[in-house]
């Protein structure tokens, strides 16, 4: 699969955590409602959180189940340091696995029982492309995993999308992100959450459904057909 995410290296990544932290209400929400939807994995679930960045889910999730495991890929290394380093500070970096690369990088194995894949498939350009990146995740799944993926998206056509692009943008930059509206348009592919979720089902998942949502950020629950593991 072509990586055609932008890559965060240096000081973008050694600043990400700082600039967020603006918008830690909202990261803060969509961490909740994870937690709920994962609450009953089985007690050593093992996670991969694909385009894991400085490693937010995996800080919020590890604290709260002592025991799972997660496997963090991301392609920038500069990033995957931040998230080493936060899970040092933490006190979980035994029960993590950083791999820098792409999904397609892990051996192929069905062998977590969930997968996170937050705001990184609407970087990519090409259908194909987005229905790969779901089928290298689905692969690796166990029958009955579960996927929440994350991802910037708009129903709306004409004015109402130009104004609702121009708030998330606003939005951004109060944050400190350098981010134009004129930039936007060149790093995010913005779908319909019907298409979406079509692409969800053409890379292997059963129907998905919406968990989470504000403004152009939409979250997405879906899982691997197959019977779930038996929780433990």
């Amino acid at each position: 699969m072509t990586d055609s995410t932008p890559h965060f290296e240096n000081e973008n990544a050694s600043s990400y955590d700082a600039r967020a932290t603006a918008l830690a209400p909202i990261k803060d929400a969509m961490h909740l409602a994870s937690e709920l939807l994962l609450r009953n994995l089985p007690k050593d679930a093992h996670i991969l959180c694909v385009g894991a960045g400085t490693g937010a889910e995996i800080d919020y999730l590890a604290r709260r189940f002592k025991g799972w495991h997660f496997t963090a890929v991301d392609p920038a290394a500069e990033m995957l340091a931040q998230a080493r380093a936060k899970a040092e500070a933490g006190g979980y970096a035994g029960r993590c696995t950083f791999q820098t690369g792409t999904t397609d990088s892990l051996p192929k194995q069905a062998s977590f029982h969930a997968a996170t894949a937050f705001l990184v498939s609407q970087f990519m350009a090409d259908h194909a492309d987005r229905v790969a990146f779901f089928r290298e995740i689905v692969a690796r799944l166990v029958p009955g995993g579960t996927l929440l993926s994350v991802d910037l998206t708009t129903e709306q056509q004409g004015q109402d999308r130009e104004d609702q692009i121009a708030r998330w943008v606003e939005m951004s930059q109060s944050a400190g992100f350098p981010v134009t509206r004129e930039s936007f348009d060149g790093m995010v592919t913005l779908l319909t959450p019907e298409k979406i979720a079509t692409i969800l089902e053409d890379g292997g998942f059963a129907k998905p459904h919406l968990f989470f949502q504000f403004l152009l950020m939409h979250g997405w629950i879906a899982q691997k057909p197959g019977p779930a593991k038996e929780q433990v």
